[in-house]
């Protein structure tokens, strides 16, 4: 009766999916174009319909309770037959997911802040909130000096901080599993999890950051187990924040940690009176130091500023999304181990202070904190899973968990590999695509979404697709200095030079001090000046056409570009120099610029 049970709600989750893969985005007005972004469920739709329906099927076998069975209990024989040293295993599985990390690294660095991070790791700069992870992938790219983008960069650095990630799991799966059987699906469902995306590849400062929730949870039940000073947990805690303040989310299970050791060795700290005072202090601290940081919190409600808010469905549904992914069966087992009766004691509480605390902090702290950066909101699958699994396990009926922990298992891997393929293989372009296009983020009010992909793209490499969405781009928005620029400096890449003059031309009339756009029609100047001349004279405004000239003409005596056009003799240079100096000094740039304009010209007079 039971397994009946469990398998109506199994096929239930599969119909879910179904449904939000193929029907949802096509049934919903243009107005809640929110609920069509499901990060976790359109994977499938990058791949030929046959794929699909043979993921469908594997989900449907082992949703069967008799086939579920059936095949954990072959699974379960098989495990009890091996023998092997648990260091060596543990050696090996290391071995073997450090090469498919390098394997299956990221073939564009679209994902995260794509080429923004690796670009900070060249300019030797960092953002305030992870300046000690920055600090960390800059020695690893001046060590390595792979390539000048500093991609290759993070790449190793994830691939780094995958491997202990590998190690923890083990760890945790074999503190808290009970049979072979029942740590195999631990450690399963634990990699299996979306956080993997961070040990990908993933161009982004975070790969650290589950390697260090995972070991503070370790640390955490060890302590709690042994009775001693939670040591080390209070060390992993206080490195996490060193390498990024998200990771305050954790002080609530720390200081948790830390009343359980003193409860026990000192009576007063288990008076209610002194719990609810200390638990008063704390939310009083924490309010004062939010108050002070009014900034970094969400707003209650949305705004046009903005459209996250706290208490929006927009904002819930990005949670979900991001939990879909981070950690697909975490709140389906939750459930179950809440029907079968959830085991509350003191490890489960910190367990829950684990995966509250990182709900509480993601869900009302904004910007990079947590809440609009979905990539950091998928982390607090980390701790979601922990749970799951640590409750999991207390389940009494074996058949329960042998059909949970095989279905669990199975449905996070048809989540999460097809993820890992698509951003190995050229079907990202499609998914970055179509994830830019539908994301209703305020990040697209200042950085346009075809000016987005094609500048992703561009950066890529990927000349063809960027010119495509630069052009889509200027049409959409014509009056958008950008834009023109943009166009210019893809025509100007192809070496179309007269076609360029145009939208740089565009781009200075728009904003005449326009420096970007100025700076191109400079260099077009110094190596096709006949192009140039009648634009230049027609659109800029007077101020800027001295300035323009002035500055093209200082540049070309600098660089030798004067000589090598029209022979001069390095005498007439200098003479050159000494007159504009003059004029400068006596305020008249009108005749610096038209001497300068006539030397580049070669209508200089001896």
């Amino acid at each position: 009766m039971v397994l009946s049970y469990l398998s109506v709600c199994a096929f239930t989750l599969i119909g879910l999916h179904a449904f939000a893969v193929y029907l949802l985005p096509d049934l919903l007005p243009a107005s809640w174009h929110f609920l069509k972004r499901t990060w976790g469920f359109h994977f499938l739709t990058f791949y030929p319909p046959y794929l699909a329906l043979c993921a469908y099927a594997v989900a449907v076998a082992v949703a069967v309770p008799q086939i579920n069975l059936t095949i954990s209990k072959h699974l379960e024989s098989i495990i009890g037959r091996v023998k092997v040293n648990k260091t060596l295993l543990w050696g090996v599985l290391c071995l073997v997911f450090g090469v498919v990390f390098a394997f299956f690294k990221q073939k564009y660095a679209f994902l995260g802040d794509g080429y923004l991070m690796p670009a900070k790791i060249v300019e030797g700069t960092y953002t305030p909130y992870s300046k000690n992870l920055m600090f960390l992938v800059m020695h690893v790219h001046k060590w390595g000096q792979w390539d000048n983008t500093g991609i290759f960069a993070f790449q190793v650095f994830s691939i780094f901080f995958g491997v202990p990630y590998i190690v923890l799991s083990c760890l945790w799966s074999d503190l808290i599993g009970w049979r072979r059987y029942d740590k195999m699906f631990c450690f399963l469902l634990m990699v299996l999890i979306g956080s993997v995306q961070y040990f990908f590849g993933y161009v982004e400062v975070y790969a650290p950051l589950p390697s260090v929730v995972l070991a503070f949870i370790l640390f955490g039940v060890l302590a709690l187990r042994q009775g001693k000073f939670p040591i080390w947990s209070t060390v992993v805690f206080v490195v996490g924040v060193a390498l990024h303040l998200l990771l305050l989310f954790l002080t609530p299970a720390l200081l948790f940690l830390w009343w359980w050791f003193l409860s026990r060795k000192y009576p007063i700290f288990r008076d209610r009176r002194v719990v609810v005072a200390g638990v008063i202090v704390a939310g009083v601290l924490a309010g004062v130091f939010a108050h002070q940081k009014s900034d970094i919190l969400l707003p209650l409600f949305p705004s046009e500023a903005s459209p996250y808010g706290t208490m929006t469905l927009w904002h819930v549904w990005e949670y979900l999304n991001a939990q879909i992914l981070s950690a697909p069966m975490a709140f389906p087992l939750l459930l179950m181990c809440v029907f079968f009766g959830l085991r509350f004691g003191r490890e489960t509480a910190f367990l829950c202070l684990c995966a509250g605390g990182a709900f509480l902090c993601l869900y009302i702290i904004d910007e990079v904190h947590g809440s609009v950066d979905w990539d950091v909101w998928a982390l607090s699958g980390v701790s979601l899973m922990a749970l799951a699994t640590y409750c999991f396990q207390h389940i009494k009926n074996r058949c329960v968990k042998q059909y949970g922990a095989l279905f669990s298992c199975v449905c996070a891997g048809l989540l999460v590999v097809p993820f890992i393929h698509i951003n190995h293989t050229d079907r990202s372009i499609d998914r970055v695509i179509q994830i830019t296009k539908d994301d209703p983020g305020s990040y697209w009010a200042s950085h346009l979404v075809d000016m987005h992909l094609a500048i992703s793209f561009r950066s890529a490499g990927l000349d063809s697709l960027s010119a495509v969405y630069f052009e889509q781009a200027y049409e959409k928005n014509p009056l958008d200095r950008r834009n023109a620029f943009n166009m210019g400096m893809v025509l100007l890449g192809n070496d179309k030079y007269a076609e360029s003059i145009f939208y740089f031309l565009s781009a200075v009339s728009l904003s005449p001090n326009y420096e970007r756009a100025l700076d191109s029609l400079l260099w077009l100047a110094l190596h096709v000046p006949d192009l140039v001349v009648e634009g230049v004279e027609t659109h800029l405004p007077k101020s800027r056409h001295n300035d323009f000239w002035v500055r093209l003409g200082i540049q070309g005596i600098k660089t030798g570009r004067v000589q090598q056009v029209h022979d001069l003799l390095p005498k007439d240079v200098v003479v050159i120099g000494q007159r504009v100096r003059g004029y400068f000094s006596e305020g008249d740039t009108t005749r610096a610029a038209n001497l300068l304009k006539h030397v580049l010209l070669g209508e200089w007079e001896k």
